[in-house]
């Protein structure tokens, strides 16, 4: 909080409060609290690269009818790029919570969604559409798999999404997250 508050004064921000444990909740609370065009997700240990925030402002220009944007997740590690374990990155990086389509964009599909630590919604889109609380980590469960539960229930409702690979962040291993 007190990082939030650092900013007060400079940026449009403030700090919501959710009381109800769990991260799915939480998520819907800010859902119903967002006033802007577009809720840019990520997560609180993520760094998000140099040109992130215009790669994601040149999607929603060239793509306006688009609902959902997401962006790669580089899974950052102690080890240099050097070292013989990068090279398996490709094949395991989703469980380090890696993502990776290319890079081109390319239209978002049952098997091309975008991770909660780097994706966009339209917000008009996105109150429509709520967490599943039973899903989502929480004191007592680590399942996982409630945002792309969402955006691929989006697709199948037909909404448009896009992959934007200029939009990076970089993100550590689970076990030094707080996700």
């Amino acid at each position: 909080m007190t990082f939030v508050k650092s900013f007060e004064g400079r940026l449009p921000i403030r700090v919501v409060l959710e009381t109800r444990p769990g991260k799915s909740h939480v998520l819907n609370k800010a859902i119903q609290d967002a006033k802007g065009e577009y809720l840019l997700w990520t997560d609180d240990d993520t760094l998000s690269d140099e040109g992130g925030l215009a790669a994601y402002c040149r999607a929603f220009e060239r793509w306006p009818a688009a609902a959902v944007f997401g962006g790669a997740i580089d899974p950052c590690f102690a080890f240099r790029a050097d070292d013989p374990r990068t090279t398996v990155m490709d094949r395991i990086g989703s469980a380090y919570a890696g993502r990776n389509f290319g890079t081109e964009p390319v239209s978002l599909a049952d098997d091309v969604v975008p991770f909660g630590a780097n994706k966009a919604v339209r917000r008009n889109v996105r109150t429509r559409y709520t967490y599943d609380t039973s899903q989502g980590p929480r004191s007592g469960s680590p399942l996982r798999g409630e945002e792309t539960t969402m955006v691929r229930q989006m697709l199948r409702d037909g909404l448009e999404g896009w992959w934007i690979p200029d939009a990076r962040v970089r993100h550590p291993p689970e076990e030094s997250s707080t996700d």
